[in-house]
């Protein structure tokens, strides 16, 4: 065989393989508003999480105004889930729980996030800020309950104390009718008295 025959054969051999392999299957994925691929990564996402818990005070309030103004300028998934992450921290003075649950239904809503990487971590956080508004609900139905039971019992002793004053106002009452009745009694024991001095009964 000579060179140029070796090199005929690997062609054929070649589109033969090709033509054998099964024509490769496409499933269209929209287009991301977010920029470059790391920028959505989970791993990325989880440790922008880390650094934020160790942010406090002026800080982490710094943190929230630069994150919200990139939101509103150039949003993306990935500041869009910075900000939902920072609403939900639990020692920043700005947490709004309601607010970033909302965000997340929209995040999950979107779809041009629907093939995000991000996802499952948009999925676990509408499950913890579900969590949270549920028992925030609870804790205040029960500072509610609290709080009646309080008004109750005020009006409670309220009643009880005005209950004793006009206790007491009658007892008073009493006491100065009795003093009268008692005054009575000793000025007619004391007029029966001179009555028998003056006309002492005769024989």
């Amino acid at each position: 065989m000579n060179r140029r025959f070796v090199m005929l054969l690997l062609v054929a051999s070649l589109v033969e393989g090709c033509a054998l392999q099964p024509e490769a299957t496409t499933d269209p994925v929209p287009e991301q508003k977010s920029v470059e691929a790391k920028r959505t990564d989970p791993g990325r996402m989880l440790n922008y999480y880390a650094y934020i818990t160790k942010l406090q005070g002026d800080r982490l309030e710094r943190e929230y105004s630069f994150v919200k103004k990139a939101y509103k300028t150039g949003r993306n998934e990935y500041n869009h889930m910075q900000l939902i992450m920072l609403l939900a921290s639990p020692r920043a003075t700005f947490r709004n729980t309601e607010l970033a649950h909302v965000m997340v239904k929209k995040w999950l809503k979107d779809d041009d996030y629907r093939h995000s990487r991000l996802r499952p971590l948009a999925m676990l956080y509408d499950n913890y800020l579900s969590e949270i508004r549920r028992q925030d609900a609870l804790i205040n139905q029960a500072t509610k309950k609290l709080r009646q039971n309080d008004k109750r019992l005020r009006q409670a002793n309220e009643r009880s104390a005005q209950q004793a004053l006009e206790i007491k106002a009658s007892q008073q009452r009493s006491d100065e009718l009795q003093q009268k009745l008692d005054a009575l009694l000793e000025m007619e024991k004391s007029l029966i008295e001179r009555e028998q001095i003056t006309s002492p009964d005769k024989p």
